[in-house]
């Protein structure tokens, strides 16, 4: 974004992300340790900025919609996120460097799976387990299910989940919206094909797991 478009816009907005920067290094296990002087968790910080190249690009295609949006309704705002997308859109491409740095290549970069929930609890040739945990008002990142699941509830009240317009399944097409009360030990069948942001939209902690079939 330029500094010169709007530039009370721009300070807020970079204030917003310096807070979310110092959360993430507050909050998100291990992360902090990439702060400190010493040995580096190579293995971490691989996994790290394959993930942040993983969500940049997804992230493309939510520039697109909205573009898309903002050039039906509003133009000129439209022509902003166009101006802003022009910015940030090859950002990925500082990440891929540092990764081959560190001998990974594009290929195993784009080979890999996008974490779908909060922590990767165990993996092998037949499932992937995953638990999902989100606070009151709080949104998991998009994600797309490339597998058969099983979602298991453990705590929470209520939730929705926002589908993108290409999500495959009942809730896709045009993008769907569907929210439902969380009943602990409840556990639910979805096949794959979804892209979808979940939504804690209740009073309590979420809490699932999440149980990928590969076969």
């Amino acid at each position: 974004m330029s500094t010169t478009l709007r530039p009370e816009l721009r300070a807020k907005v970079d204030g917003m992300l310096d807070a979310l920067i110092d959360r993430f290094y507050q909050e998100v296990p291990y992360a902090k340790h990439q702060l400190a002087e010493g040995k580096l968790d190579l293995d971490y910080y691989k996994r790290h900025n394959i993930e942040t190249v993983l969500r940049i690009r997804l992230k493309r295609i939510v520039d697109a919609y909205a573009i898309r949006y903002f050039t039906k309704h509003d133009p000129v705002q439209a022509k902003a996120w166009a101006h802003y997308t022009d910015d940030e859109m090859l950002h990925d491409a500082m990440f891929v460097r540092d990764l081959e740095a560190v001998g990974v290549s594009k290929p195993a970069i784009y080979a890999t799976e996008p974490l779908l929930a909060t922590k990767l609890l165990m993996e092998n040739d037949r499932v992937r387990i995953w638990e999902m945990r989100l606070a009151p008002g709080e949104k998991s990142a998009l994600h797309r299910h490339d597998n058969d699941y099983v979602m298991i509830q453990i705590a929470g009240d209520k939730m929705a989940a926002q589908f993108e317009a290409d999500s495959k399944g009942p809730f896709g097409g045009a993008g769907g919206y569907v929210e439902g009360d969380i009943s602990p030990g409840n556990f639910l069948w979805a096949e794959r094909g979804g892209i979808e942001t979940a939504v804690n939209v209740g009073n309590e902690e979420f809490y699932e797991i999440v149980v990928e079939l590969k076969d």
